[in-house]
């Protein structure tokens, strides 16, 4: 998995007419979920976190997130 800026990721939906969802994510768990599941069909996939709900949720508040997808 790699990151990327967002712009290219909405350009080319645009340009090839498909939709990027966008998967909020409040645990670690969850966030690596959405990954390997993107990961298996090669697919982008964008993450998207708040600080008011991840701490509500028991998560980290700083924006950072650690996942090991075993790659």
């Amino acid at each position: 998995m790699s990151l990327v800026p967002l712009r290219p990721l909405l350009e080319a939906s645009m340009k090839y007419g498909f939709g990027q969802g966008g998967f909020n994510v409040n645990a670690a768990a969850q966030a690596q979920a959405v990954i390997e599941v993107h990961e298996m069909f090669r697919s982008p996939a964008i993450l998207q976190g708040a600080d008011l709900a991840n701490g509500f949720m028991g998560g980290r508040t700083d924006g950072f997130y650690e996942c090991n997808s075993g790659r």
